[in-house]
């Protein structure tokens, strides 16, 4: 069984675990350097996440690196590719997925259980319902922001999907690096966004058709922001606004 959703309206939003600067929403004049053609400049560098006492930590991956305010604007000349977020041992696996707007999401239930993704979010509110091993529902993430995903079952299940408005986003492997290719010349701004961290990072950049190879972003991971969600003392609730059972 494949259901589709498609978000237009709007909901009151969950906090979010972590402050974030979200992009531009303006999708207008088509780029410059358009992807299929090859051209474009490489923007390359590294996050490195650093502990509370400026220490770095041994994983760096997971650190969504995006590019912002951009002169030459994106237009979204045909429809993305479709991503997926599937449940597994009780999580959503990946916990942390950019996306660009107007892509479907996949939620395949590949776990033993059923499970219940929801989303009080107020870019894309929605409610999958509960369905069982087997059974993918799916959503389409018309507008940019922050989408903060739940289990109504499992209150552990936390992810995180960033709508993004245009294609130069990636994540970061597990030493910190990242690479955009076909990048426009011109002025941007770099941004990153991690689910624990309160204070992400960014920098103004002017890209040149030499590239740019020797980016270099810090965070600060505040582990205190993962336990209010991941804890066994959960804080958020569930889609009723009510408290989880305690025996999940």
């Amino acid at each position: 069984m494949l259901a589709a959703v498609s978000m237009l309206g709007c909901a009151s939003a969950l906090a979010m675990t972590a402050a974030v600067a979200m992009p531009s929403r303006a999708l207008a004049e088509k780029p410059a350097a358009p992807a299929a053609g090859g051209a474009g400049a490489t923007v390359r560098g590294s996050v490195t996440i650093l502990d509370r006492d400026g220490n770095p930590k041994a994983s760096h991956a997971g650190v969504i690196v995006f590019l912002d305010e951009m002169d030459t604007r994106y237009e979204v000349a045909a429809k993305p590719a479709d991503q997926a977020i599937r449940q597994v041992d009780k999580k959503f696996i990946p916990e942390v997925l950019p996306v660009l707007a107007g892509t479907t999401v996949h939620f395949p239930n590949d776990d033993i259980v059923a499970h219940n993704v929801f989303s009080l979010s107020r870019v894309a509110p929605f409610d999958l319902g509960i369905y069982p091993r087997g059974q993918t529902r799916s959503v389409v993430f018309e507008e940019t922001g922050l989408v903060k995903i739940y289990c109504n079952i499992h209150s552990r299940m936390v992810a995180s999907i960033v709508v993004l408005a245009n294609p130069w986003f990636t994540v970061t492997a597990e030493d910190g690096s990242f690479t955009l290719d076909n990048v426009p010349t011109g002025g941007a701004t770099v941004r990153t966004w991690y689910p624990r961290t309160p204070q992400n990072s960014e920098q103004r950049l002017q890209v040149t058709e030499k590239g740019i190879y020797d980016l270099d972003l810090r965070l600060v991971e505040d582990l205190r922001l993962e336990v209010r969600e991941e804890s066994l003392t959960i804080q958020h609730k569930n889609k009723w606004g009510k408290d989880y059972p305690s025996k999940y």
